[in-house]
């Protein structure tokens, strides 16, 4: 496969998304189409996605279960890690076929129209020195670092460098970035609880005041995360129900848009899964902050589609899509040991989004093994490896070619 050179650019303003270029990769297709904890030994508090009662501090090194999520645990037991190229039902050609080789795939056509969404990855501790990172991926989400409760564990005491740090790196690599989050239930400081509504409207301003003082050029903001599924405790210092049922997260949105006028604010985590009952509330609240001027997007949880359908999720996808607003997938893995069913999911799952016009991006949660929250979605194992979805990955997305 080939890769390229990136070039370091000190830079305070952040560009957006860099432009992928379809060449070289074949048109024929192969015939093999298609948060469980994890250890961090970096000082990136947790590696996982948002995490249901778990305090992350930038000294954590366990990840719990994602804030859409409770409670859900994942089901797949098939393999261990590190068992690169001996998982059953892998072939020599799906091991051994690299990006751009003949066979690997048949590329989106959002490559000769030049219409692609970015593809992202989230920031970490190790990212600063994974030159593979640059030839991978151009966007950047803020992992753990940015909550709240791993941000401000103890009131007035905050906690900045791994969040200093993934914003420079965005910067010095003109990489657009995303903030994750400022609201979130399931990120809230303990501390928080035991105050008054005045004391905690006073410290919901101080907190957004002190992020947008330090951080003026973020390129996206997830203001609210899981608004439905885990509301925080405090939401009537925010205003409460009030009379729109919603009144409360209108009110954070209010808060976000004046203190970043030139971001692009995301509701987040719409869930696609046919049991999930959170669709109707969802939209129900990005119309009100539609209609307002408040929202620039809707950021959509990407976990948990392993056995998934594609017609069900194209379906929630073009109902939310009825929004009108842009649509980010905001945290994309296939968690599955062995590499052929990988493959295959990833063939079915990946396009219904990546070729959706209204996705303007789309941001996997990790990619290199003991590196992510959930272990067996890796695409880069530990000795290096690609995985045979990573290779297709690279081709239908023209990574291998920009």
């Amino acid at each position: 496969m080939k890769y390229f050179q990136h070039t370091r650019i000190a830079s305070s303003t952040l560009l957006l998304t860099t432009s992928l270029i379809l060449s070289g990769c074949s048109s024929s297709s192969s015939g093999s189409d298609v948060e469980e904890s994890a250890t961090a030994s970096s000082t990136d508090s947790t590696a996982g996605s948002d995490t249901a009662g778990t305090t992350n501090t930038d000294s954590g090194t366990t990840a719990g279960t994602p804030d859409t999520e409770p409670g859900t645990s994942d089901t797949e037991t098939t393999g261990a890690t590190g068992s690169e190229d001996t998982a059953s039902g892998n072939t020599n050609e799906e091991n051994t076929a690299g990006a751009g080789q003949e066979g690997v795939c048949t590329p989106s056509t959002r490559i000769a129209a030049n219409t692609q969404p970015f593809l992202g990855n989230i920031y970490r501790a190790e990212t600063n020195t994974d030159e593979r990172f640059h030839q991978l991926w151009n966007q950047v989400t803020i992992e753990n670092a940015g909550k709240w409760n791993t941000v401000e564990p103890q009131r007035d005491t905050m906690i900045w460098p791994t969040l200093d740090n993934a914003v420079n790196y965005a910067a010095d690599f003109n990489y657009p970035i995303k903030y994750h989050t400022l609201i979130s239930g399931s990120n809230q400081p303990a501390w928080m609880g035991a105050l008054t509504a005045e004391e905690q409207t006073e410290e919901i301003i101080e907190w957004f005041d002190e992020i947008a003082a330090r951080y003026p050029a973020l390129d996206y903001i997830d203001v609210v995360s899981n608004p439905v599924n885990t509301q925080p405790s405090y939401i009537d210092a925010l205003g409460g129900e009030g009379d729109t049922g919603w009144d409360w997260i209108i009110r954070a949105f209010e808060l976000a848009r004046t203190r970043f006028p030139d971001s692009k604010l995301l509701l987040n985590s719409f869930n696609l899964t046919p049991e999930d009952q959170t669709s109707t509330a969802f939209i129900e609240i990005a119309e009100l902050l539609k209609t307002r001027d408040l929202i620039d997007g809707i950021g959509i949880e990407g976990h948990f589609f392993e056995e998934a359908d594609a017609t069900v999720l194209k379906n929630k996808l073009d109902q939310l899509a009825e929004t009108a607003l842009p649509l980010y997938l905001a945290s994309f893995d296939m968690n599955l040991a062995d590499n052929q069913a990988q493959l295959e999911k990833m063939k079915e799952v990946f396009p219904v989004f990546y070729d959706h016009e209204s996705v303007e991006g789309l941001t996997l949660w990790g990619y290199r093994e003991n590196q992510l929250w959930r272990k067996d979605a890796y695409l880069v194992s530990s000795n290096e490896t690609d995985r045979p979805a990573l290779d297709w990955l690279e081709c239908y997305t023209g990574i291998n070619e920009r």
